[in-house]
Protein backbone atom coordinates (compact mmCIF):
# COMPACT_ATOMS: atom_id res chain seq x y z
CA UNK A 1 0.00 0.00 0.00
CA UNK A 2 3.02 2.37 0.97
CA UNK A 3 4.48 1.50 -2.39
CA UNK A 4 1.78 2.36 -4.20
CA UNK A 5 0.60 5.18 -2.71
CA UNK A 6 3.83 7.32 -2.73
CA UNK A 7 4.79 5.81 -6.41
CA UNK A 8 1.49 7.28 -7.67
CA UNK A 9 1.87 10.18 -5.66
CA UNK A 10 4.94 10.82 -7.42
CA UNK A 11 3.65 10.63 -10.60
CA UNK A 12 1.02 12.95 -10.02
CA UNK A 13 3.01 15.16 -8.28
CA UNK A 14 5.44 15.70 -11.65
CA UNK A 15 1.58 16.49 -13.56
CA UNK A 16 0.97 18.85 -11.30
CA UNK A 17 4.37 20.80 -11.80
CA UNK A 18 4.24 20.37 -15.53
CA UNK A 19 0.84 22.33 -15.44
CA UNK A 20 2.22 24.39 -12.84
CA UNK A 21 4.73 25.32 -15.90
CA UNK A 22 2.59 25.89 -18.49
CA UNK A 23 -0.05 28.01 -16.36
CA UNK A 24 -2.44 25.41 -15.77
CA UNK A 25 -4.37 25.18 -12.97
CA UNK A 26 -4.77 22.02 -12.07
CA UNK A 27 -5.30 20.23 -8.39
CA UNK A 28 -4.22 16.89 -7.01
CA UNK A 29 -8.14 16.09 -5.93
CA UNK A 30 -9.98 16.25 -9.69
CA UNK A 31 -6.36 14.47 -10.85
CA UNK A 32 -7.54 11.43 -8.18
CA UNK A 33 -11.17 11.70 -9.01
CA UNK A 34 -10.66 11.29 -12.70
CA UNK A 35 -7.70 8.51 -12.16
CA UNK A 36 -10.46 6.55 -9.94
CA UNK A 37 -12.96 6.34 -13.24
CA UNK A 38 -10.11 5.52 -15.35
CA UNK A 39 -8.65 2.68 -13.44
CA UNK A 40 -12.83 1.43 -13.69
CA UNK A 41 -12.92 1.68 -16.98
CA UNK A 42 -9.19 0.13 -17.65
CA UNK A 43 -10.38 -2.73 -15.09
CA UNK A 44 -6.80 -2.08 -13.10
CA UNK A 45 -5.22 -0.16 -10.76
CA UNK A 46 -2.22 -0.05 -11.62
CA UNK A 47 -1.68 0.76 -15.59
CA UNK A 48 1.03 3.18 -17.21
CA UNK A 49 -1.86 4.53 -20.06
CA UNK A 50 -3.93 5.55 -17.31
CA UNK A 51 -3.24 9.09 -17.87
CA UNK A 52 -4.77 8.88 -21.46
CA UNK A 53 -7.98 8.84 -19.68
CA UNK A 54 -7.65 12.04 -18.11
CA UNK A 55 -8.79 14.91 -19.86
CA UNK A 56 -7.07 17.50 -17.67
CA UNK A 57 -3.75 15.92 -18.07
CA UNK A 58 -3.88 14.60 -21.93
CA UNK A 59 -5.19 18.74 -22.46
CA UNK A 60 -1.36 19.88 -21.60
CA UNK A 61 1.13 21.03 -24.41
CA UNK A 62 3.64 18.75 -23.03
CA UNK A 63 1.63 15.99 -22.29
CA UNK A 64 3.42 13.37 -23.97
CA UNK A 65 6.64 14.07 -22.48
CA UNK A 66 5.44 14.51 -18.95
CA UNK A 67 3.57 10.86 -19.09
CA UNK A 68 6.75 9.48 -20.29
CA UNK A 69 8.51 10.62 -17.46
CA UNK A 70 5.89 10.32 -14.73
CA UNK A 71 5.76 6.68 -15.52
CA UNK A 72 9.33 5.95 -15.07
CA UNK A 73 9.69 8.25 -11.73
CA UNK A 74 6.34 5.65 -10.68
CA UNK A 75 8.17 2.74 -11.73
CA UNK A 76 11.70 4.07 -9.72
CA UNK A 77 9.73 5.40 -7.07
CA UNK A 78 8.02 1.53 -6.95
CA UNK A 79 11.26 0.04 -7.37
CA UNK A 80 13.22 1.68 -4.45
CA UNK A 81 10.65 1.31 -2.06
CA UNK A 82 10.18 -2.45 -3.70
CA UNK A 83 13.70 -2.86 -2.46
CA UNK A 84 14.27 -1.23 0.43
CA UNK A 85 10.66 -2.63 1.87
CA UNK A 86 11.71 -5.84 1.75
CA UNK A 87 11.45 -8.00 5.09
CA UNK A 88 14.97 -9.20 7.15
CA UNK A 89 15.89 -12.43 6.39
CA UNK A 90 13.68 -13.44 3.64
CA UNK A 91 15.90 -13.99 1.11
CA UNK A 92 17.89 -16.13 3.57
CA UNK A 93 15.36 -18.21 4.30
CA UNK A 94 14.29 -19.14 0.97
CA UNK A 95 17.62 -19.92 -0.24
CA UNK A 96 18.00 -22.07 2.95
CA UNK A 97 14.81 -23.84 1.86
CA UNK A 98 15.79 -24.42 -1.77
CA UNK A 99 18.87 -25.95 -0.58
CA UNK A 100 16.36 -28.18 0.89
CA UNK A 101 15.17 -28.84 -2.52
CA UNK A 102 11.87 -26.95 -1.61
CA UNK A 103 9.45 -25.87 -4.68
CA UNK A 104 8.26 -22.10 -3.94
CA UNK A 105 5.15 -20.79 -5.59
CA UNK A 106 4.05 -17.08 -5.14
CA UNK A 107 0.51 -16.39 -4.87
CA UNK A 108 -0.19 -12.31 -4.99
CA UNK A 109 -3.02 -9.92 -6.34
CA UNK A 110 0.08 -7.71 -8.18
CA UNK A 111 -0.91 -7.75 -11.90
CA UNK A 112 1.16 -10.45 -14.01
CA UNK A 113 3.29 -7.12 -15.05
CA UNK A 114 3.95 -5.49 -11.41
CA UNK A 115 4.22 -8.87 -10.34
CA UNK A 116 7.63 -9.94 -12.93
CA UNK A 117 8.75 -6.47 -11.88
CA UNK A 118 8.79 -7.18 -8.12
CA UNK A 119 10.25 -10.63 -8.60
CA UNK A 120 13.24 -9.33 -11.04
CA UNK A 121 13.81 -5.94 -8.62
CA UNK A 122 13.89 -8.35 -5.49
CA UNK A 123 16.18 -10.53 -7.13
CA UNK A 124 13.97 -13.78 -7.00
CA UNK A 125 13.49 -15.00 -10.10
CA UNK A 126 15.57 -18.40 -10.10
CA UNK A 127 14.30 -18.96 -6.77
CA UNK A 128 10.74 -19.51 -7.58
CA UNK A 129 9.17 -22.44 -9.49
CA UNK A 130 5.83 -20.46 -10.60
CA UNK A 131 4.47 -17.01 -9.72
CA UNK A 132 0.34 -17.05 -9.65
CA UNK A 133 -0.97 -13.44 -10.28
CA UNK A 134 -3.82 -11.06 -11.27
CA UNK A 135 -3.98 -11.17 -15.06
CA UNK A 136 -2.60 -7.89 -16.81
CA UNK A 137 -4.89 -6.33 -19.33
CA UNK A 138 -1.86 -5.59 -21.91
CA UNK A 139 1.07 -7.04 -23.32
CA UNK A 140 3.84 -6.95 -20.80
CA UNK A 141 7.58 -7.36 -20.18
CA UNK A 142 7.91 -10.88 -19.04
CA UNK A 143 10.58 -12.39 -16.06
CA UNK A 144 13.48 -14.47 -17.57
CA UNK A 145 13.79 -16.90 -15.47
CA UNK A 146 9.77 -17.26 -13.13
CA UNK A 147 7.23 -18.60 -15.02
CA UNK A 148 4.41 -16.21 -14.63
CA UNK A 149 1.03 -17.13 -14.52
CA UNK A 150 -2.44 -15.50 -14.12
CA UNK A 151 -5.63 -16.30 -11.83
CA UNK A 152 -7.50 -18.95 -13.31
CA UNK A 153 -11.57 -17.89 -14.40
CA UNK A 154 -13.93 -18.41 -11.51
CA UNK A 155 -15.69 -21.87 -11.73
CA UNK A 156 -19.21 -19.99 -11.04
CA UNK A 157 -18.72 -17.16 -12.72
CA UNK A 158 -16.24 -17.75 -16.33
CA UNK A 159 -15.76 -14.24 -17.32
CA UNK A 160 -14.41 -13.16 -13.85
CA UNK A 161 -11.06 -14.50 -12.94
CA UNK A 162 -10.71 -15.67 -8.83
CA UNK A 163 -9.42 -13.84 -6.21
CA UNK A 164 -8.09 -14.06 -2.61
CA UNK A 165 -9.12 -16.22 -1.09
CA UNK A 166 -10.84 -18.27 -3.74
CA UNK A 167 -8.91 -21.79 -2.91
CA UNK A 168 -8.70 -22.51 -6.31
CA UNK A 169 -5.87 -20.03 -6.27
CA UNK A 170 -3.78 -22.62 -4.37
CA UNK A 171 -6.01 -25.82 -6.27
CA UNK A 172 -3.93 -24.70 -9.87
CA UNK A 173 -0.71 -24.53 -7.76
CA UNK A 174 -1.27 -28.02 -6.32
CA UNK A 175 -2.48 -29.40 -9.57
CA UNK A 176 0.59 -27.33 -11.75
CA UNK A 177 3.25 -29.30 -8.85
CA UNK A 178 1.38 -32.76 -10.08
CA UNK A 179 1.84 -32.39 -13.70
CA UNK A 180 5.86 -31.28 -12.95
CA UNK A 181 6.31 -34.50 -10.85
CA UNK A 182 4.37 -36.76 -13.76
CA UNK A 183 1.83 -37.57 -11.45
CA UNK A 184 -0.97 -36.48 -13.54
CA UNK A 185 -1.44 -35.76 -17.22
CA UNK A 186 -0.82 -32.42 -18.53
CA UNK A 187 -4.46 -32.11 -19.85
CA UNK A 188 -6.04 -32.66 -16.72
CA UNK A 189 -8.42 -29.35 -15.67
CA UNK A 190 -9.03 -28.25 -12.22
CA UNK A 191 -12.67 -29.47 -12.94
CA UNK A 192 -11.27 -32.86 -13.17
CA UNK A 193 -9.57 -32.62 -9.79
CA UNK A 194 -11.33 -30.30 -7.78
CA UNK A 195 -14.82 -29.54 -5.96
CA UNK A 196 -16.09 -26.21 -4.60
CA UNK A 197 -18.48 -26.47 -1.72
CA UNK A 198 -19.90 -23.71 0.18
CA UNK A 199 -19.61 -23.31 3.82
CA UNK A 200 -23.28 -22.26 4.82
CA UNK A 201 -21.70 -21.80 8.09
CA UNK A 202 -19.72 -18.75 7.78
CA UNK A 203 -22.31 -15.79 8.82
CA UNK A 204 -21.57 -12.57 6.28
CA UNK A 205 -24.61 -10.92 6.71
CA UNK A 206 -23.25 -7.78 8.14
CA UNK A 207 -20.86 -7.97 5.21
CA UNK A 208 -23.69 -8.27 2.40
CA UNK A 209 -25.48 -5.22 4.16
CA UNK A 210 -22.66 -2.80 4.12
CA UNK A 211 -21.89 -3.91 0.74
CA UNK A 212 -26.13 -3.08 -0.26
CA UNK A 213 -25.13 0.09 1.16
CA UNK A 214 -22.32 1.02 -0.63
CA UNK A 215 -22.13 3.96 -2.71
CA UNK A 216 -18.84 1.94 -4.55
CA UNK A 217 -18.79 1.90 -8.29
CA UNK A 218 -20.54 -1.35 -9.95
CA UNK A 219 -17.44 -2.82 -11.12
CA UNK A 220 -16.12 -2.55 -7.63
CA UNK A 221 -18.97 -3.79 -5.64
CA UNK A 222 -19.01 -6.51 -8.93
CA UNK A 223 -15.44 -7.28 -7.29
CA UNK A 224 -16.31 -7.15 -3.65
CA UNK A 225 -19.25 -9.76 -4.47
CA UNK A 226 -16.64 -12.17 -5.61
CA UNK A 227 -15.12 -11.95 -2.34
CA UNK A 228 -17.90 -12.87 -0.91
CA UNK A 229 -18.29 -15.87 -2.17
CA UNK A 230 -14.54 -16.87 -2.14
CA UNK A 231 -15.05 -16.53 1.29
CA UNK A 232 -17.83 -19.04 1.70
CA UNK A 233 -15.70 -21.44 -1.04
CA UNK A 234 -14.37 -24.56 0.00
CA UNK A 235 -11.44 -26.82 -2.11
CA UNK A 236 -12.46 -30.55 -2.30
CA UNK A 237 -9.91 -32.93 -3.81
CA UNK A 238 -12.93 -35.45 -6.15
CA UNK A 239 -12.32 -39.20 -5.81
CA UNK A 240 -10.76 -39.44 -8.80
CA UNK A 241 -7.53 -40.67 -10.55
CA UNK A 242 -5.78 -37.93 -9.37
CA UNK A 243 -6.56 -37.91 -5.89
CA UNK A 244 -3.63 -39.78 -4.55
CA UNK A 245 -0.97 -37.69 -5.98
CA UNK A 246 -2.80 -34.37 -5.17
CA UNK A 247 -3.30 -35.36 -1.47
CA UNK A 248 0.06 -36.45 -1.25
CA UNK A 249 1.18 -32.89 -2.66
CA UNK A 250 -0.78 -31.39 -0.23
CA UNK A 251 0.95 -33.50 2.66
CA UNK A 252 3.86 -31.95 2.20
CA UNK A 253 2.80 -28.34 1.57
CA UNK A 254 1.77 -25.22 3.68
CA UNK A 255 1.40 -21.73 2.55
CA UNK A 256 2.94 -18.19 4.26
CA UNK A 257 1.05 -14.57 3.83
CA UNK A 258 0.73 -11.91 6.50
CA UNK A 259 -3.25 -11.09 6.06
CA UNK A 260 -5.46 -13.13 8.16
CA UNK A 261 -8.57 -12.74 6.23
CA UNK A 262 -7.19 -12.84 2.91
CA UNK A 263 -4.13 -15.57 2.94
CA UNK A 264 -5.63 -17.26 6.39
CA UNK A 265 -8.65 -17.96 4.86
CA UNK A 266 -7.43 -18.85 1.22
CA UNK A 267 -5.27 -21.62 3.14
CA UNK A 268 -8.24 -22.58 4.93
CA UNK A 269 -10.76 -22.86 2.46
CA UNK A 270 -8.19 -24.93 0.61
CA UNK A 271 -7.25 -27.17 3.42
CA UNK A 272 -3.74 -26.39 3.78
CA UNK A 273 -1.83 -25.18 6.91
CA UNK A 274 -1.33 -21.80 6.77
CA UNK A 275 1.66 -20.03 8.28
CA UNK A 276 0.63 -16.45 9.78
CA UNK A 277 3.57 -13.98 8.76
CA UNK A 278 1.89 -12.14 11.20
CA UNK A 279 5.24 -8.99 10.80
CA UNK A 280 4.52 -8.31 7.45
CA UNK A 281 1.16 -6.78 8.85
CA UNK A 282 2.79 -4.88 11.79
CA UNK A 283 2.78 -1.16 11.34
CA UNK A 284 5.36 0.31 13.46
CA UNK A 285 4.61 3.95 14.93
CA UNK A 286 6.99 5.70 12.67
CA UNK A 287 5.53 4.61 9.34
CA UNK A 288 2.14 5.18 10.54
CA UNK A 289 2.17 8.85 8.89
CA UNK A 290 3.49 7.47 5.42
CA UNK A 291 0.58 4.54 5.48
CA UNK A 292 -2.19 6.81 6.53
CA UNK A 293 -1.32 9.32 3.40
CA UNK A 294 -0.33 6.09 0.94
CA UNK A 295 -3.72 4.43 2.06
CA UNK A 296 -5.88 7.92 1.81
CA UNK A 297 -4.16 8.62 -2.07
CA UNK A 298 -4.96 4.83 -3.15
CA UNK A 299 -9.04 5.25 -1.81
CA UNK A 300 -9.14 8.39 -4.00
CA UNK A 301 -7.09 7.10 -7.14
CA UNK A 302 -8.96 3.43 -7.57
CA UNK A 303 -12.48 4.60 -6.17
CA UNK A 304 -12.38 2.32 -3.25
CA UNK A 305 -14.64 3.08 0.03
CA UNK A 306 -13.93 1.79 3.07
CA UNK A 307 -16.47 -1.42 2.68
CA UNK A 308 -14.85 -1.85 -0.31
CA UNK A 309 -11.49 -1.97 0.82
CA UNK A 310 -12.46 -4.27 4.10
CA UNK A 311 -13.98 -6.96 1.61
CA UNK A 312 -11.38 -6.85 -0.94
CA UNK A 313 -8.52 -5.95 0.48
CA UNK A 314 -7.39 -6.36 4.42
CA UNK A 315 -10.72 -7.12 6.02
CA UNK A 316 -10.59 -6.63 10.19
CA UNK A 317 -13.80 -8.68 10.58
CA UNK A 318 -13.70 -11.07 12.72
CA UNK A 319 -13.83 -13.95 10.05
CA UNK A 320 -10.66 -13.79 10.58
CA UNK A 321 -9.92 -14.83 13.80
CA UNK A 322 -11.50 -18.32 12.80
CA UNK A 323 -8.40 -19.32 10.99
CA UNK A 324 -6.38 -21.10 13.18
CA UNK A 325 -2.28 -20.89 12.22
CA UNK A 326 0.27 -23.86 12.44
CA UNK A 327 2.50 -21.30 12.52
CA UNK A 328 3.39 -17.31 14.29
CA UNK A 329 5.79 -15.83 12.73
CA UNK A 330 6.18 -12.89 14.48
CA UNK A 331 9.57 -11.13 14.01
CA UNK A 332 10.28 -12.16 10.78
CA UNK A 333 10.40 -15.10 8.46
CA UNK A 334 13.57 -17.07 10.00
CA UNK A 335 11.09 -18.40 12.82
CA UNK A 336 9.83 -20.61 9.82
CA UNK A 337 12.57 -22.26 9.81
CA UNK A 338 13.62 -22.77 13.89
CA UNK A 339 10.10 -24.81 13.48
CA UNK A 340 10.47 -26.55 10.63
CA UNK A 341 14.18 -27.63 10.66
CA UNK A 342 13.32 -31.25 11.84
CA UNK A 343 10.65 -31.94 8.91
CA UNK A 344 13.37 -30.55 6.53
CA UNK A 345 16.26 -32.52 7.17
CA UNK A 346 13.94 -35.53 7.36
CA UNK A 347 12.08 -35.33 4.08
CA UNK A 348 13.80 -36.18 1.50
CA UNK A 349 11.70 -34.83 -1.16
CA UNK A 350 11.35 -31.57 0.46
CA UNK A 351 8.73 -29.36 0.83
CA UNK A 352 6.79 -27.77 -1.30
CA UNK A 353 5.29 -23.91 -0.70
CA UNK A 354 2.21 -22.04 -2.17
Amino acid sequence: MVEYGTAISVAIGHFLAGAQNENVALDQASICQRLAQAHAQLGSDWDDDVWDLVPELTGLKHFSSLKTRANTMRRECSRVLTQTGMYANVLAVLTSLKSESARLYLATEATESAAANAITWLGLEDMLDGVYAWPSTKPHARSRHAHIFPFPPDPAFPAQFVQKPHPLVLGTILLDEAKRRGSVPSHVTTGEVFAFLTDDQLDLRSLERRLAQSTASSAHKLQARAALRAMRTRLQVKNSAYAAAIHEIKRDCFYVGDSLFKDGLLAKNADIPFVHAQYGSRITDDAKATYGKAKDLLLHVTGWNGTIMELTQESRHPLGLGVEPALVCRENLHELLAARAVDLRSRSRGENFA
